[in-house]
C-alpha cells in the first residue's frame, strides 16, 4: 500500500518553483502547530461525475459529508508553487492526460506535489531521491495522526495515478459548488484517480492571504471540458523567430521584407516573438506600452517570475509590434526544462552545445507565453507560425500541454540536409535510402535534428519554402509538408525605366573606381568593356557552389583567350571568412589612385586657371595659348613621380584581406588550382573580398545592394539552395543572375517562366547533368553574356526587372494566408463551413502558368496589339548594323482580348493550345480565363485584403 501511495505524487499539480520559494530544510522536519491556516477533513466523498455535473461536489453543509476534524497548520501548503489569488486556484497546471496513466512532466523547476497519509510513520519513509524541498506536517486526527508532505517531484516521472491528494479551496468556503480553477483539479481526479472510500482534505488559507507566486507558465485545461470555441475570422497572429530584430541570416531578410503586407492585413494583432539581443534591438526597436489587456497581463506574469522582455516597435516598413525575451533571465531553469524535453518529447540534449541550450530556454520562454496569453485571451484564435529549429522547441510543448493555439512550423532548410550536401555525398539520388538518425548522429547533430524533426511532427501545419525542400523535408524530417511559401521581397518600383538604369551606371563607376586601385599597374583593359560578376553568400564552399563557380570561370577564361575576346570579367566573391586585417596590397592601390587624381586635379585646376588667365589676355594678333604655357616644370615632375609610383612588379592580389589560415582556405586552393592570378593576358580577374560589404570599409566602400546594381551579373550555382534570396534580390534589382535546379529560386523561376534565360534567368542543370556537363554550361551561359552588345544587356536589364512583380510579397504572401487559413480550419473545423469554405490548396496538381518568350521592349503596361517599341526599332537598327539581333524574338499578337474584370484572388494556371502543342499565358479564377494583366494589376490583385 506505501509503495501504491507513492505514485500519487505525480497526479497533475504541475507548477512552477522560483527563486523566491522558503526555504526548508532538505530532510523535512516536523513542523508545530501554531495558529495561521485551517485544514478541514471530509470523510466518505466520492469525486464521482454526479457531484461534478450537480454542482454539489462539496458542500460544507451536506450532511452527508460531515468534517473529520480539523487542525491549525503554521503557514499554508502552497510553498511549493501552489498559489490561491482571487479566490481561485492559479496554481495547478496540467495537460490533457493519457487514458493509460497520468503524464507528469516538470515545469520550470518541478513537479509541486500534495500527499495524504494516515498516521506518522510514513512521513520520513521512501521519499529521498523522489522528492525536493521536502516539507512534511504531522496533523493530530482522532486516535491517529495524519501526515501532509509537500515538495517537488524529481525527474519528471511518467506514473499512475491513485490514492488521495490534499486539494486547495478558495478561503471563503463554497455555498453551491468549488469554482472553475477547483473544479478542473476534481475533472481530472475524478477521470483518472481510483479512489478508496477515504478523507479528502481541504485547505483553505485565510482571507487575504498574500500571493506568494505569480501565475505560472501556462494555463491547465480540463480534461473532460468542453471544446472552447474561438473568433477565427478575427485571430490573432503570433511569428516566433531567432532573428526577430536581429540579423544573423536569410531568416532577418524574409521577416523584415514581409512585415509590411502582414501589419497591413493583421495591424495590432500583428506580433513577431524573439530573443532579446540588445546590441540590435537598441537600434532597431523602439519600446512602446503594449495595449491589448491581454498582452499586458501575460507580459506581467512573466516578468513577476524574473523574465525580462522588452516590447517595443520594430522600426522597419510596416512598423510591426515585436515582443523580445531575454533569455539570460530563464537560463536559471536550464537543467529542469532539458528534464522536461527529455520526458516529453524524448530530445537529448548535450551541456555544452550553447546553441541548442538557448533554443531550449527560447522555447521554453515561447511555450510559457503562449499558454499564459490564451488563458488572458478567451475570445479570439491565435496562430503562432514558427521559423526553423532553432525556435521549434515550443511546438511539442504545445501540443503536449495542449495549449489552445493554431501552430505552423516553416523550414527555410533542414539542418540534416545542410550537413550532407557539404560532404562529399551524392545527396539528391541518394535522398531516400539515408538513415537518418545515423546519418545526424555521425555529424553530432542527433539533438538538433530531434528537435527539427518532433517541431515537424507537432505543427497543424507544417510548410517549406520551395518544391526542392518540401521533397528533402518528406524524406529527412518524415512528413510530407501541407503547402510551399516561397519568400518574398518589398518590391519598390521606380517612377520610370530609365531610373534604375541610372543608378546601375553611377555604382558601375564607383565599382570601377575599385578596380582602378586594384589593378593599378595593371590597367591595360577597356572599363567599357570589362563586365563585374561576382557571386555572394555564407561561406559554404560546395552548398554555394563556389568550387563550380571558379572552375567555370577557369574555362571560360580559356575559351575568351582562345577566340581572341576583347572583354574582360571581373569575378567577384563576395563571402565572410576568418581575417586578421585589410591587405597592404589592396591599401596601397587604393592610396596610390588616390594620389594620382589628387595630382592630376590639381593640375587640372592649375591648367585650367592659367588657360584662362591667358583667354582674358588674348588680343588679336598674339599667339594661341599652348601647353608649354599651361604645364609647369614642377607639375609635370609631380606627375612623373605620381607615375612612376604606379609601377608595379608583382600581379595584383587576389584577396583584399589578410585570412587566419590562407593555405587551407578552399576558395584559394581552388583559384590556386585553376592558375587564376590575375595576369595581364587573363581574359578573367578573380576579387576574392571575405567580408560582407559595408559603405565604411576603406578598400571597397559600397553597401551590398548598391554593389548589385552597378555589376552585371550574379552567379550562385549552389548544389543547396532551399531558395535563394541572392537571385531574387538581383531579379528585383534588374541585373541578370544565374542558378540552379536544385535551388527553390531557379525551380520557381523555371516553372513560372518560358525560356527564363530570355529574361535574364539562366538556370544550370545541376539535378540530372554529370558535374562536368554542368560546369560547361555555366561557362557557356557566362560566355554567351560577354557576346552580347550594350544595348542587349540594357534590354536585358529592363526584362529582368519586370519580373520583380513576381517576387512581391503583395503575391507571395497570398501562399501565408493560404497556410493560416488551413491551421485554422485544422483546430477549428466546427467554425468552417465546408459547403462554402475549401480547404487551401498547395499540392492541388495545377500547372504553372508559363510567362512567354519576352518582348523586346524594356515594358509596356499591358500587350498592346499591333504596336511597336523603342526595343524593336533598336533591333531593327542593331539589324542594319548588322549585329547580332538573337536576343530578340518575334511575337504573335493575340487575335483578341478578354476582358480584365476578375475577382481576387488570382490562381496562376496554364491555358491549353488547341493541338498545336503552344501554350498561351492565362490567369483564371475559377470560372474562366483572362489575358495576363499587367503590372500594376497584378500587384494590386495581390495585395492581401
Amino acid at each position: 500500500m506505501f509503495r501504491t501511495t507513492i505514485a500519487l505524487l505525480a497526479l497533475f499539480l504541475l507548477t512552477a518553483i522560483t527563486s523566491a520559494l522558503p526555504q526548508y530544510p532538505s530532510t523535512g522536519p516536523i513542523l508545530p502547530y501554531p495558529t495561521n491556516t485551517t485544514i478541514t477533513f471530509y470523510q466518505g466523498l466520492s469525486l464521482g461525475p454526479t457531484y461534478i455535473h450537480t454542482n454539489n461536489l462539496i458542500n460544507p453543509g451536506d450532511a452527508s459529508i460531515p468534517p473529520a476534524g480539523s487542525v491549525i497548520l503554521p503557514r499554508t501548503i502552497g510553498d511549493c508553487g501552489m498559489e490561491v489569488s482571487r479566490d481561485i486556484i492559479q496554481g495547478g497546471v496540467c495537460r490533457r492526460l493519457r487514458t493509460a496513466g497520468v503524464g507528469v512532466r516538470q515545469q520550470e523547476r518541478g513537479t509541486c506535489v500534495f500527499a495524504i497519509w494516515r498516521g506518522s510513520a510514513v512521513c520520513d519513509e521512501g521519499w529521498d531521491g523522489l522528492l525536493a524541498e521536502k516539507t512534511t506536517v504531522v496533523i493530530p486526527r482522532g486516535n491517529g495522526t495524519t501526515c501532509v508532505v509537500t515538495g517537488v517531484l524529481d525527474g519528471g516521472r511518467d506514473v499512475e495515478a491513485s490514492g488521495l491528494w490534499l486539494v486547495i479551496a478558495p478561503a471563503a468556503p463554497p455555498k453551491t459548488s468549488l469554482d472553475q480553477g477547483a473544479l478542473d483539479f476534481f475533472l481530472i481526479i475524478a477521470e483518472h484517480a481510483q479512489f478508496e472510500p477515504s478523507s479528502l482534505a481541504r485547505h483553505r488559507l485565510p482571507p487575504n492571504t498574500t500571493t506568494l507566486f505569480p501565475p505560472p507558465s501556462h494555463r491547465y485545461t480540463a480534461a473532460m471540458a468542453e471544446p472552447q470555441h474561438r473568433d477565427v475570422r478575427n485571430h490573432v497572429l503570433f511569428e516566433i523567430a531567432t532573428e526577430v530584430a536581429n540579423r544573423v541570416g536569410g531568416i532577418y531578410s524574409v521577416l523584415k521584407s514581409k512585415a509590411q503586407v502582414t501589419t497591413a492585413e493583421y495591424g495590432s494583432m500583428y506580433t513577431l516573438l524573439g530573443p532579446l539581443n540588445r546590441a540590435s534591438a537598441a537600434v532597431e526597436v523602439e519600446e512602446i506600452e503594449p495595449r491589448d489587456p491581454a498582452m499586458i497581463n501575460t507580459i506581467k506574469s512573466m516578468n513577476d517570475r524574473g523574465i525580462k522582455t522588452l516590447y517595443g516597435r520594430w522600426l522597419i516598413d510596416g512598423a510591426p509590434r515585436v515582443l523580445l525575451f531575454d533569455t539570460s533571465t530563464g537560463y536559471y531553469k536550464l537543467d529542469e526544462w532539458k528534464g522536461d524535453l527529455w520526458s516529453t518529447a524524448g530530445i537529448p540534449s548535450p551541456p555544452d552545445d550553447h546553441e541548442t541550450n538557448e533554443a531550449i530556454v527560447f522555447g521554453y520562454l515561447i511555450a510559457w507565453f503562449l499558454g499564459e496569453y490564451v488563458y488572458h485571451e478567451k475570445e479570439r484564435a491565435v496562430i503562432a507560425q514558427f521559423h526553423e529549429w532553432l525556435a521549434g522547441v515550443a511546438l511539442p510543448l504545445c501540443k503536449k500541454r495542449k495549449i489552445d493555439v493554431t501552430t505552423i512550423f516553416t523550414t527555410h532548410a533542414t539542418l540534416l540536409g545542410r550537413y550532407l550536401c557539404a560532404g562529399s555525398v551524392d545527396f539528391y539520388n541518394n535522398l531516400q535510402y539515408f538513415d537518418v538518425d545515423a546519418e545526424a548522429g555521425k555529424r553530432g547533430i542527433y539533438h538538433r535534428y530531434c528537435i527539427e524533426r518532433g517541431a515537424a511532427h507537432s505543427a497543424d501545419v507544417f510548410t517549406t519554402v520551395s518544391h526542392i525542400t518540401a521533397y528533402e523535408s518528406e524524406h529527412l524530417l518524415k512528413r510530407k509538408p501541407d503547402g510551399v511559401l516561397p519568400n518574398g521581397l518589398n518590391v519598390k518600383k521606380f517612377s520610370a525605366t530609365h531610373e534604375f538604369q541610372n543608378l546601375h551606371q553611377v555604382n558601375k563607376e564607383r565599382i570601377t573606381e575599385f578596380i582602378r586601385g586594384h589593378f593599378y599597374g595593371h590597367n591595360d583593359f577597356d572599363p567599357d568593356k570589362t563586365l563585374y560578376l561576382f557571386t555572394a553568400g555564407r561561406y559554404e564552399y560546395r552548398n554555394k557552389g563556389v568550387d563550380m563557380f571558379i572552375e567555370s570561370l577557369a574555362r571560360l577564361n580559356h575559351r575568351m583567350k582562345s577566340a581572341g575576346s576583347d572583354m574582360t570579367v571581373v569575378a567577384f566573391i563576395i563571402m565572410p571568412a576568418q581575417t586578421t586585417s585589410l591587405a597592404v596590397e589592396a591599401l596601397k592601390g587604393q592610396a596610390v589612385i588616390k594620389s594620382l587624381r589628387d595630382s592630376v586635379d590639381h593640375i587640372e585646376k592649375s591648367v585650367g586657371k592659367k588657360l584662362f588667365e591667358k583667354a582674358l589676355a588674348w588680343h588679336e594678333g598674339a599667339e594661341v595659348p599652348d601647353e608649354k604655357d599651361l604645364i609647369t616644370a614642377q607639375d609635370k615632375i609631380m606627375l612623373r613621380r605620381r607615375l612612376f609610383a604606379m609601377k608595379r612588379n608583382t600581379l595584383p592580389p587576389i584577396v583584399t584581406h589578410n585570412l587566419v589560415n590562407d593555405a587551407e582556405d578552399p576558395i584559394l586552393n581552388q583559384i590556386r588550382r585553376c592558375q587564376l592570378f590575375n595576369h595581364p593576358s587573363d581574359r578573367v580577374k578573380v576579387i576574392f573580398h571575405p567580408e560582407f560589404l559595408s559603405s565604411g570599409n576603406p578598400v571597397l566602400p559600397m553597401d551590398y545592394d548598391d554593389f548589385v546594381r552597378g555589376t552585371h551579373m550574379g552567379v550562385f550555382s549552389s548544389y543547396y539552395e532551399p531558395w535563394g534570396y541572392t537571385p531574387a534580390e538581383c531579379t528585383v534589382m534588374g541585373v541578370p543572375s544565374i542558378t540552379t535546379n536544385l535551388s527553390g529560386f531557379g525551380c520557381y523561376m523555371e516553372e513560372l517562366i518560358e525560356n527564363a534565360q530570355d529574361y535574364g534567368i539562366y538556370i544550370v542543370d545541376r539535378r540530372m547533368k554529370g558535374v562536368d556537363d554542368s560546369v560547361n554550361q555555366l561557362a557557356e551561359f557566362m560566355y554567351q553574356f560577354t557576346q552580347k552588345s550594350k544595348r542587349q544587356r540594357i534590354n536585358q536589364r529592363n526584362r529582368t526587372e519586370r519580373l520583380s512583380d513576381l517576387l512581391d510579397w503583395k503575391r507571395m504572401g497570398m501562399e501565408y494566408v493560404k497556410a493560416r487559413q488551413l491551421a485554422l480550419r485544422r483546430a477549428y473545423p466546427d467554425s468552417f463551413d465546408s459547403a462554402t469554405d475549401d480547404e487551401p490548396g498547395f499540392f492541388d496538381g495545377t500547372e504553372s502558368m508559363k510567362i512567354s518568350r519576352p518582348l523586346s521592349a524594356p515594358g509596356s503596361p499591358r500587350e498592346r496589339s499591333g504596336m511597336m517599341t523603342p526595343g524593336d526599332f533598336a533591333s531593327l537598327q542593331e539589324g542594319r548594323e548588322g549585329l547580332s539581333t538573337e536576343d530578340y524574338i518575334a511575337w504573335k499578337l493575340p487575335e483578341e482580348e478578354e476582358p480584365e474584370d476578375y475577382p481576387f484572388p488570382l490562381t496562376l494556371k496554364t491555358k491549353k493550345g488547341d493541338g498545336s502543342g503552344a501554350t498561351t499565358p492565362t490567369m483564371t479564377n475559377g470560372n474562366g480565363n483572362v489575358a495576363l494583366p499587367d503590372r500594376g494589376v497584378l500587384a494590386s490583385a495581390s495585395t492581401i485584403q
